[in-house]
Protein backbone atom coordinates (compact mmCIF):
# COMPACT_ATOMS: atom_id res chain seq x y z
CA UNK A 1 0.00 0.00 0.00
CA UNK A 2 0.65 3.40 -0.24
CA UNK A 3 1.99 3.58 3.36
CA UNK A 4 4.20 0.74 3.35
CA UNK A 5 5.90 1.98 0.50
CA UNK A 6 6.31 5.58 1.64
CA UNK A 7 7.43 4.94 4.93
CA UNK A 8 9.15 7.43 6.98
CA UNK A 9 9.38 9.30 3.65
CA UNK A 10 5.47 10.16 3.19
CA UNK A 11 3.51 12.67 4.84
CA UNK A 12 0.10 11.13 5.70
CA UNK A 13 -3.35 13.57 5.81
CA UNK A 14 -6.66 12.50 5.98
CA UNK A 15 -7.81 12.85 2.77
CA UNK A 16 -11.07 14.66 3.73
CA UNK A 17 -8.83 17.37 5.33
CA UNK A 18 -8.42 19.93 2.97
CA UNK A 19 -6.69 22.22 5.41
CA UNK A 20 -4.22 20.33 6.58
CA UNK A 21 -2.88 19.50 3.33
CA UNK A 22 -2.56 23.80 2.99
CA UNK A 23 -0.99 24.15 5.84
CA UNK A 24 1.37 21.42 5.25
CA UNK A 25 1.57 22.68 1.66
CA UNK A 26 2.48 26.22 2.86
CA UNK A 27 4.42 25.15 5.83
CA UNK A 28 7.16 23.52 3.70
CA UNK A 29 7.13 25.98 1.20
CA UNK A 30 7.76 28.33 3.97
CA UNK A 31 10.25 26.41 5.61
CA UNK A 32 13.34 25.97 3.40
CA UNK A 33 15.00 23.50 6.25
CA UNK A 34 11.87 21.52 6.87
CA UNK A 35 11.56 21.33 3.05
CA UNK A 36 15.49 19.98 2.83
CA UNK A 37 14.73 17.60 5.68
CA UNK A 38 11.44 15.86 3.81
CA UNK A 39 13.23 16.46 0.13
CA UNK A 40 16.13 14.19 1.98
CA UNK A 41 13.76 11.95 3.12
CA UNK A 42 12.02 11.42 0.10
CA UNK A 43 15.50 10.72 -2.20
CA UNK A 44 16.56 8.33 0.77
CA UNK A 45 13.30 6.53 0.54
CA UNK A 46 13.44 6.00 -3.53
CA UNK A 47 17.46 5.03 -3.59
CA UNK A 48 15.92 2.33 -0.36
CA UNK A 49 12.91 1.16 -2.84
CA UNK A 50 14.90 1.07 -6.00
CA UNK A 51 17.89 -0.88 -4.47
CA UNK A 52 15.06 -3.59 -2.95
CA UNK A 53 13.24 -3.91 -6.30
CA UNK A 54 16.47 -4.73 -8.02
CA UNK A 55 17.16 -7.67 -5.10
CA UNK A 56 14.22 -8.57 -6.05
CA UNK A 57 14.00 -9.12 -9.65
CA UNK A 58 17.47 -10.56 -9.07
CA UNK A 59 15.54 -13.28 -6.72
CA UNK A 60 12.78 -13.70 -9.23
CA UNK A 61 15.26 -13.96 -11.96
CA UNK A 62 17.31 -16.96 -10.08
CA UNK A 63 13.74 -18.41 -9.69
CA UNK A 64 12.99 -18.68 -12.68
CA UNK A 65 16.08 -20.09 -14.28
CA UNK A 66 15.72 -22.67 -12.08
CA UNK A 67 12.22 -24.09 -12.88
CA UNK A 68 13.02 -23.43 -16.58
CA UNK A 69 16.48 -25.56 -16.55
Amino acid sequence: GLKENLAYAGIFIDRKDIQSYANKILYLFGNETAYKQQSELCLRRIVGVRDMAANELVKLKEWINKIVK
